[in-house]
């Protein structure tokens, strides 16, 4: 513990001096080559998940897990990202969408929002959400090491902060189909909810560039906002690593955890949802 204290103490007093002396050194160095402009076209193989409590219940604990309205399971759904770089400032904007329709058989007798339902009766859940994120970062720390023969850096990272904003939106449509058609007429009963929420956020980000072919990022972004009875909070992250053959054109593979509690209306008949978007993303790097 005390050589990698002295070490890194040298290193700290090596980067200063050098510095001051007006020499380059890699912590100051400047990329050889960068990009501008970057697309990013995924597609997210996520899967919603949490507690769900529709408007018009009883008591508060009138909800269900989404896994009980077989809503857990994943499927392919769109995601992109578009950046510009400036220096050290990067401005992006990013959004994805996800809708999937889920039947299931109830396993408890319950009230779910306006509807009571009844262990046994079959039900239905159309499911909707989308968010958009708008994040402004600013580079803090480059460290740059290293060039190869055809004139590209072998290492290069960067830690940047900043904030932005997170737009999101929900549809929860139930319906049930009651075992005795006596009790309601015939008729389907339904209950749901739709909504948007809007946050802001706090942001950080580390690249890590290798040869620049090899990228591994990790950007994590949480807030929240309320206005009245309406609130929200949310966190992601998000783990990705790309390989670019060409400097402009690249695959890269990835993991966002996007996690969200929704709450709108006063209890016991407000809307709440505590759950997560979760899944793997694979896509087509562009970078100009």
């Amino acid at each position: 513990m005390k050589s990698l204290i002295v070490w890194a103490c040298c290193l700290a007093c090596s980067t200063a001096v050098a510095q001051d002396a007006g020499g380059v050194t890699p912590w100051n160095r400047p990329r050889l080559h960068d990009w501008t402009l970057s697309f990013e076209a995924r597609a997210w193989y996520q899967a919603p998940a949490g507690d769900l409590t529709l408007p018009g219940g009883v008591t508060p604990d009138d909800e269900i897990d989404l896994e009980e309205l077989n809503m857990d399971s994943p499927r392919l759904s769109p995601y992109g990202e578009l950046r510009v770089q400036r220096g050290k400032l990067r401005l992006g904007i990013a959004g994805s969408f996800f809708s999937a329709e889920r039947g299931s058989t109830i396993e408890t007798t319950r009230t779910l929002g306006d509807v009571d339902v009844y262990a046994g009766e079959r039900s239905r859940l159309d499911f909707s959400h989308w968010s958009m994120d708008a994040l402004a970062l600013y580079e803090l720390f480059s460290y740059v090491d290293g060039s190869t023969a055809d004139g590209r850096d072998e290492v290069r990272i960067r830690g940047s902060l900043g904030g932005g904003l997170r737009v999101s939106g929900v549809d929860f449509d139930f319906s049930v189909n009651p075992t005795d058609p006596g009790r309601t007429g015939g008729e389907v009963l339904t209950s749901g909810y739709e909504g948007t929420f809007v946050e802001l956020l706090a942001a950080g980000a580390l690249d890590i560039d290798l040869y620049e072919r090899w990228y591994l990022s990790v950007e994590a972004s949480g807030g929240a906002f309320g206005l009245d009875d309406r609130t929200s909070a949310s966190f992601s992250i998000e783990p990705t690593l790309a390989w670019h053959p060409r400097s402009r054109v690249g695959v890269e593979v990835g993991y966002r955890l996007l996690v969200h509690r929704m709450e709108d209306g006063e209890s016991p008949r407000e809307f709440e949802w505590s759950g997560s978007m979760a899944g793997l993303f694979a896509g087509l790097s562009v970078r100009f």
